[in-house]
C-alpha cells in the first residue's frame, strides 16, 4: 500500500528499510557455526529454495524483497512491466532518461538490494531467482539507455555519460556473470542451467541494437560497454557460442560505422581491451575482423583539417583512439606477424607528419596530429628498437619524414627556450632599476624597536 504512494520521502525510507533487512539476514547467515551441536530455530539460515528451489510465500525473505523491488522499479519505470511492454502502449516509448533525479536514486537503490538476493538462496534457489534479477537489470538497462534521436544526430557529446540507472545495472551484471553457479569444469545440470541462462541474457543485449522507433533509440555506447562486460567476464563455456561472438561483431562493426563520433571512440576503447584477451574464445575471429575497419580510421577526414571545432576534436579522438587499439594489438602478434604490422602502423603514423609545422597554432588540428603522430613513432622506436631500426632501412620515405619532422620539432624547441632565456634575462634586467617611487616617510625606527 505505501510502495502506491507517489511520495519519494515515503519510498525511499520503504528500500532502505530492505535494505537493513537484507543486510540483517546476510549478518545472520555469516554468523551461523557450522560445528556447532544445535541450531537456534529463530535464527534465520538462508539457503532459501533448498533442493527444490521453491521458494516459500510467507515465510521467505527473498520472495517479499523481489515483490517490493519489482514494485518499486515497475513504479518508477513502468516500461519494464511485461505486460506493457507486450501491449506496446503509449508509455512503453517513453524515454526512461529524462526521469528526475529522484527516481534514479530509488532504481539504483533497488538494483543494489536485488543483487544481495541470491546470496540468501541455495545453488538451486538462486537458479529460480537468477533469471528474474537478470531480467529486470537487462530492462532497466534499456530503458535508461533510450535516446531521443533528435537528441542522438544533432549532439554527438550526448552519449559521454551513462545514467545512474544504466551504470549501476552493468556492475550488478558484471557480478552475475563473474559468480557462476557451480563448480569449474563440471557438468552438472546446474552448470548447464546458468550456462544457458548467461548466454540468453547476453543474446537479450545484442538484440538491443535493433530496438527503436520513430521518436527513441537504444544508445549504442552502452550497447558496446554491456557487451564488452559479458565478453571480459563470462567464463569459457558461456562465451564457446558462434552466434554470440559473430553478432558481437557485427555491433562493433556498426558501432565504427556510426555518425555519432562517440559511440566510435567509445567502441575503440572496448577494442582496445578486447584485443588484448588472447585466451578469450572467439578473439582470433574479432581481431580478424575488425582490424580492417580500424584500420580505416586513421584516414584523415576532410572536415578535420578545416577547423578547430568541436567535431574536429572528437575526430581527432577517434584517431588517437584506433592508434592505441593497433598499438594494443601489436603487443598479443606473434614475431613472425609483428614486424609487418609494426610497418603498418610506422607508414599510417609518417602521413601524419608535417614538412613545416612551426606555421600552425597549438590547437589546429594537423598540428595535434603531427604531434601525436612523432610521439607515437618515438615512443614506439623505444619500445621496438630493432625491428623499428630494421623498418627505417626498409622504409626510406618513412626515415625521411620522421628525420625532418624530428629537425623541426628540435628547431622549435630550441626557440622556445632560446624565448625564455631572453624574458627571464629581461625580467632580471627590469628588477635591476631603481624603482620610481620613494618613499616619504623614514621606516627604519621600526627595524631597531
Amino acid at each position: 500500500l505505501l510502495l502506491t504512494r507517489d511520495d519519494y520521502e515515503i519510498q525511499n525510507l520503504c528500500v532502505n528499510n530492505l535494505r537493513l533487512i537484507i543486510d540483517a539476514a546476510e549478518l545472520s547467515v555469516s554468523a551461523l557455526d557450522p560445528n556447532a551441536a544445535t541450531e537456534s530455530e529463530c535464527q534465520y539460515k538462508g539457503q532459501e529454495g533448498g533442493r527444490s528451489g521453491k521458494l516459500e510465500v510467507g515465510k521467505s525473505i527473498v520472495y517479499a524483497s523481489l515483490e517490493v523491488i519489482l514494485c518499486l522499479l515497475t513504479k518508477q519505470i513502468p516500461q519494464i512491466n511485461p505486460l506493457m511492454f507486450k501491449n506496446k502502449s503509449k508509455a512503453h516509448w517513453n524515454c526512461f532518461r529524462m526521469v528526475s533525479k529522484d527516481s534514479s536514486t530509488l532504481v539504483e537503490a533497488s538494483l543494489t538490494c536485488l543483487l544481495h538476493l541470491p546470496r540468501l538462496c541455495s545453488p538451486e534457489g538462486q537458479l529460480v531467482v537468477l533469471p528474474i534479477i537478470v531480467y529486470l537489470l537487462i530492462n532497466v538497462l534499456r530503458e535508461s539507455s533510450k535516446i531521443e534521436k533528435l537528441h542522438f544526430t544533432s549532439a554527438p557529446s550526448f552519449s559521454k555519460n551513462l545514467s545512474s540507472p544504466a551504470t549501476v545495472s552493468l556492475q550488478a551484471l558484471k557480478s552475475i556473470v563473474k559468480s557462476p553457479v557451480y563448480e569449474p569444469n563440471c557438468n552438472g545440470e546446474l552448470s548447464h542451467r546458468w550456462k544457458k541462462m548467461i548466454q540468453c541474457a547476453f543474446s537479450s543485449v545484442l538484440a538491443f541494437r535493433t530496438f527503436a522507433s520513430e521518436e527513441w533509440q537504444i544508445d549504442h555506447s552502452v550497447i558496446v560497454l554491456a557487451v564488452a562486460v559479458f565478453l571480459l567476464s563470462a567464463p569459457k563455456p558461456v562465451l564457446n557460442n558462434s552466434f554470440l561472438i559473430v553478432s558481437s561483431i557485427e555491433l562493433f562493426q556498426d558501432c565504427l560505422r556510426n555518425p555519432n563520433l562517440v559511440v566510435q571512440q567509445k567502441c575503440l576503447r572496448t577494442l582496445q581491451s578486447l584485443f588484448v584477451q588472447k585466451e578469450m574464445p572467439g578473439s582470433v575471429r574479432l581481431i580478424q575482423s575488425l582490424t580492417v575497419p580500424v584500420v580505416e580510421k586513421l584516414k584523415i577526414p576532410t572536415s578535420l583539417l578545416r577547423d578547430s571545432s568541436a567535431e574536429s576534436a572528437l575526430q581527432l579522438a577517434v584517431i588517437t583512439e584506433a592508434e592505441k587499439v593497433l598499438e594494443a594489438l601489436l603487443t598479443v602478434l606473434v614475431e613472425e606477424y609483428r614486424t609487418t604490422f609494426l610497418a603498418l602502423i610506422m607508414q599510417l603514423l609518417a602521413l601524419f607528419l608535417l614538412k613545416n609545422p612551426s606555421g600552425l597554432k597549438p590547437s589546429d588540428p594537423k598540428k595535434q596530429l603531427h604531434d601525436l603522430a612523432l610521439q607515437r613513432l618515438n615512443s614506439l622506436s623505444a619500445i621496438y628498437t630493432d625491428e623499428f631500426r630494421h623498418l627505417l632501412k626498409e622504409l626510406p620515405e618513412v626515415k625521411d619524414r620522421l628525420e625532418l619532422a624530428m629537425k623541426k620539432d628540435a628547431a622549435i624547441s630550441n626557440q622556445l627556450n632560446a624565448a625564455y632565456v631572453q624574458n627571464i634575462a629581461n625580467a632580471e634586467a627590469a628588477g635591476s632599476v631603481a624603482p620610481s617611487i620613494t618613499l616619504t616617510m623614514d621606516f627604519s625606527s621600526f627595524m631597531k624597536n
